[in-house]
C-alpha cells in the first residue's frame, strides 16, 4: 500500500544495480545474485568485498546500499568506461557504458541499424534519430525534415479547419496564429 521511494537508476531490491562513474564517463552495471557479485568483485580486483559479512547477500547489500555504492564508485572511477563494459562483459555480467550523444552515433549497434539520419533542411543539414522500426516489408521512409516553427501552419488552417486568406490574416492580426 506505500508508495515506492524513486531510485533513479539504482533498484529497489538488488544492489549493485545501476549507473557508476568512471575516469572518463559512466558505466551501467548490475550483480544480480551473489554469484554475479563475486565475480564483479574479483574482476575489480577486490574479491575481499564479496568475503565481507556486510556484503556477502543481497539482503545484506541492501542494508549496507550507501557504503557498498559509495566503494564501488571509487573503484570504478579509477578506469575507463571502456575497461569495465570489456571486463564486466567477460565476466557475464550485464552492463553497458551511458553513451554522451558524441559516442551515441559511433555505437557499432546504432551504425548497424542505420540509426543516424542526415536530412537537408532550409536552414542546414540536419542530424535526426532513425526510426528503431525495422521492418522488411515496409521500412521506413524519411520523406520531409521536421518543420521549422509555423512553416505548416497556413497549409493546416486552409485543408483540416477551412479557414480561408482573410480569416488568417485577422488571427494573425490578433496574435493568435
Amino acid at each position: 500500500g506505500a508508495v515506492p521511494k524513486r531510485w533513479g537508476t539504482a533498484h529497489p531490491n538488488t544492489v549493485p544495480y545501476q549507473v557508476f562513474p568512471t575516469r572518463d564517463g559512466h558505466v551501467i552495471l548490475g550483480a544480480n545474485n551473489d554469484q554475479q557479485f563475486r565475480r564483479l568483485c574479483d574482476f575489480a580486483g577486490v574479491p575481499h568485498l564479496a568475503e565481507d559479512p556486510r556484503f556477502t547477500t543481497n539482503a545484506q547489500r541492501l542494508r549496507n546500499r550507501d557504503e557498498l555504492v559509495a566503494t564501488l564508485s571509487d573503484l570504478t572511477r579509477s578506469e575507463t568506461t571502456e575497461h569495465w563494459v570489456e571486463g564486466l562483459e567477460k565476466a557475464g555480467l550485464p552492463c553497458g557504458p551511458v553513451n554522451a550523444i558524441a559516442r551515441v552515433f559511433r555505437d557499432p549497434q546504432v551504425m548497424h541499424r542505420e540509426m543516424k539520419i542526415v536530412m537537408a533542411h532550409p536552414v542546414a543539414e540536419i542530424l535526426l534519430i532513425g526510426s528503431p522500426l525495422m521492418l522488411s516489408a515496409t521500412p521506413v521512409r524519411y520523406r520531409r525534415p521536421p518543420p521549422r516553427l509555423g512553416e505548416h501552419t497556413d497549409e493546416v488552417l486552409q485543408t483540416l479547419l477551412n479557414i480561408g486568406d482573410s480569416e488568417r490574416q485577422t488571427l494573425r492580426k490578433a496574435g493568435i496564429i
